[in-house]
């Protein structure tokens, strides 16, 4: 005993130096974070940090009392050295959870390093000062290890201390002062490297796996085809027809959708008052127009909001993304109009993140803006957003178009507006000006915690100010067009904002303005709508007031919308996180997220509330993602023949080249794996790739390579001649994966959208490898498709 002691006394300056590094580092977090109960969290952090570091100088003791006395010095450098590396991960993690109010995950590893380089922008989010403060957090353990010697201790006292700070632990009864308090980059090793070691069996879903599923949550409609279950007839009239005036010309209107990023209920119109109402142009449109303050976006993210809209689509899960899939045969609002309309999409975002090229090409999108005006391009530049272009040159683009190529289109127009300037980091032209407008803006908030939330982040909440002058400039040069009287705007976020965080459910919280001159009279209804909600009201109208031929059948999940004033929360639906995890909902008042239950009132407040029916909720979410995969990758949302008769789409693609090599291994970063020959002939090309990889866990999740497609053979990336950077794999079979995996890559374009491929030209295919590991895919298998 006594060697064991002198062992662990040997280990006291190294664990009293980190001890004092990790509390400055949560006293710092604990400052940003502003938790209500400071002395508790300051307790219960000692008490984690007391527990946790002395575990592991208890097993590193015994380790040093087991091994030669010539290993001690180079053991205890390494664990000098684990503790350091603690630290800056625990750094990173802290920052994660005060930009997001997310703590980190197995989710981080559904991105590669460019997309996390991206979402860090460090570029922008470090100052002199949070510099000076990482280097001197750095510098310190070096400084405290000098200063500390060993010194006497006993057994007792080391329990002792252990077991008060462990009751401490042990009776703390607040979950939200846990989270805080817990270190976070615990949290993310517990979540995410022991999860690596799980599996589950892969299969197909059986129809059967999903009955027991809640129809509610598909709308209510009743099932006609069970191998398709989604489809049903129509058997709503259209609200919208009563609400509008036929247009003047008597053809169908102009239709333009607005999803403007991040943007939450709350900044403006019902509960604008919560956030001081920072877009009050946005306010003034919402008495003008048929308003809906309850609005909920199905996604944390960006990544449904173009299938929601404009397909009305189940969520996709396991951390998939729609665009990212071998698209299932599905009607879209684009796809069903091309006849009669001119379709068109703005995007200041480059088109490749989450293919949303290939996304709108498989809609047929007649329009996808991409040569951008000079004076933008310089703009943006000036800029510096990472993420792309300012909303008020997506606009002007916009505009400039109408004006110019776009003018001798005689069709009305369908047009997707997706803006960006709201997102994180908040980079925004005139940033200090809006900032000071929502300081002001800010005085006239009444709940305090509210009041320094928003002024706390002037300069990012300041964007939201910045859009709404944007959106106030457009609809003024909207209103000098000839188009303008018979044009129907809609109007909506992509989901919450992360910098508004009032309760658990505001980010999915997302505002729907309907507005025109052809509105009889506005209206505000308190009706709980969805994003999905949006094709099944716009189609129904079109095809009530104007006799659009649409089909009888359709496979939508949103409900036809209802304009009722008074609220009366009957609607079921599945929320999908920021980390791709479909796993919250709402069943009517009671609302199911992160594992806890509340009930819901009419100003989306909610309020902790015991379900009774837990299982039966678990097991819902368990139903909603075997349907989900069942009717998203195994391709059950409509039948083939109705599909080509609706849509024009034929589908037919007759394979042109086949290349079965028996293995690639991956040991450079950029590896040419193919490549084809595009001919003016090709009207939609589609490339699928499928592979066995046998793997550990790590690499499956982290180290997959992205598929990149160049029309240039040139061994990487180039703004000149890369296409698309980042197509993302699909891993057959559910996940946690086996230790085999069969994984596809898949898109589908239309080659005369992309100026490079217009006139034909080579396509090369290669994996971005980015961990330089060395990755065997074997039964590897090359398809180029075309349909001509």
């Amino acid at each position: 005993m006594q060697r064991w002691l002198a062992s662990f006394q040997s280990l006291v300056p190294l664990l009293s130096c980190f001890l004092a590094c990790f509390f400055i580092l949560q006293l710092s977090f604990l400052f940003q974070f502003s938790p209500n109960a400071w002395f508790l969290a300051i307790f219960i952090s000692l008490a984690y940090l007391l527990f946790g570091l002395g575990s592991i100088a208890v097993g590193s003791a015994t380790l040093l009392h087991l091994s030669p006395p010539k290993w001690h010095g180079t053991l205890r450098n390494i664990l000098f050295g684990l503790f350091y590396l603690g630290l800056i991960g625990t750094l990173i993690c802290d920052q994660y959870l005060i930009i997001t109010h997310e703590r980190l995950d197995e989710a981080f590893y559904l991105f590669n390093w460019q997309e996390i380089w991206m979402i860090a922008d460090p570029l922008h989010r470090l100052s002199p000062l949070m510099i000076l403060g990482l280097i001197g957090l750095l510098i310190l353990p070096f400084v405290f290890i000098k200063k500390l010697k060993p010194y006497s201790i006993s057994h007792r006292n080391i329990l002792g201390i252990l077991l008060i700070f462990n009751l401490l632990y042990l009776l703390n009864p607040n979950d939200s002062i846990e989270q805080i308090s817990e270190n976070r980059l615990v949290y993310f090793l517990e979540k995410s490297v022991l999860h690596l070691f799980e599996t589950k069996d892969e299969h197909k879903v059986n129809p059967i796996e999903f009955k027991g599923l809640n129809r509610a949550f598909l709308g209510n409609h009743k099932v006609i085809n069970p191998e398709f279950p989604l489809l049903h007839e129509w058997n709503e009239p259209s609200t919208l027809a009563n609400e509008l005036r036929i247009t003047s010309n008597r053809k169908p209107p102009h239709i333009k959708i607005i999803i403007v990023e991040s943007m939450s209920s709350d900044l403006f119109g019902q509960r604008g008052n919560n956030t001081g109402c920072l877009m009050p142009f946005m306010d003034s449109m919402s008495r003008k127009s048929i308003y809906f303050p309850n609005g909920f976006s199905t996604y944390q993210r960006t990544h449904n909001v173009l299938p929601a809209v404009l397909a009305s689509v189940p969520n996709t899960i396991d951390g998939n993304v729609f665009q990212q899939l071998p698209f299932p045969r599905h009607y879209s609002m684009m796809n069903l109009l091309s006849r009669g309309y001119h379709t068109q999409f703005y995007c200041g975002v480059p088109l490749e993140y989450l293919n949303m090229i290939g996304l709108m090409s498989y809609y047929k999108t007649n329009y996808i803006v991409k040569n951008w005006n000079k004076t933008h391009k310089q703009h943006r530049d000036a800029i510096g957003n990472a993420w792309g272009f300012p909303d008020e040159d997506l606009f002007q683009q916009a505009q400039y178009d109408e004006r110019n190529q776009l003018k001798s289109v005689k069709k009305p127009t369908l047009k997707v507006y997706l803006t960006i300037s709201t997102h994180d980091p908040f980079i925004y032209p005139n940033k200090e000006r809006w900032s000071q407008f929502v300081l002001e803006k800010s005085k006239r908030i009444k709940n305090q915690s509210l009041k320094k939330m928003v002024a706390s982040q002037a300069s990012s909440f300041g964007s939201f100010s910045y859009t709404d002058s944007v959106l106030s400039a457009f609809f003024a040069k909207e209103r000098l067009n000839a188009s303008y009287e018979n044009t129907i705007y809609f109007i909506t976020g992509d989901h919450g904002s992360e910098l508004y965080t009032r309760n658990a459910l505001s980010k999915y919280n997302v505002p729907l303005l309907i507005f025109s001159p052809l509105i009889k009279k506005p209206k505000t209804a308190q009706t709980i709508v969805s994003h999905n909600d949006f094709a099944p009201t716009i189609l129904n109208y079109l095809r009530e007031a104007y006799r659009v031929r649409i089909p009888d059948t359709i496979p939508f999940i949103g409900n036809e919308i209802k304009i009722v004033n008074r609220f009366k929360a009957n609607r079921c639906l599945v929320f999908t996180t920021n980390k791709l995890r479909t796993n919250d909902l709402m069943i009517n008042k009671s609302i199911w997220i992160g594992g806890k239950s509340y009930s819901l009132d009419s100003s989306m407040h909610i309020f902790p509330k015991a379900l009774k029916k837990v299982n039966w909720v678990k097991k819902q979410l368990i139903a909603y993602q075997a349907l989900s995969r069942y009717t998203n990758i195994q391709n059950k949302i409509v039948d083939s023949i109705a599909f080509t008769s609706w849509t024009n789409n034929q589908l037919q693609f007759v394979l042109r080249k086949k290349t079965t090599p028996k293995s690639i291994k991956l040991s450079q970063i950029m590896t040419r794996i193919g490549n084809y020959y595009i001919s003016k002939k090709d009207k939609t090309i589609r490339i699928e790739i499928r592979g066995w990889l046998s793997h550990n866990k790590a690499i499956l999740i982290k180290k997959l390579p992205v598929l990149c497609i160049n029309s240039e053979r040139k061994r990487y990336l180039s703004k000149k001649w890369t296409v698309f950077n980042n197509i993302k794999s699909r891993i057959e079979g559910k996940l946690p994966w086996n230790a085999k995996n069969e994984i596809v890559y898949s898109i589908e374009f239309s080659p005369k959208d992309i100026s490079r491929w217009a006139k034909g030209g080579q396509v090369y295919l290669y994996l971005r490898n980015e961990e330089e590991e060395n990755i065997k895919f074997r039964k590897l298998s090359i398809k180029f498709y075309s349909h001509r």
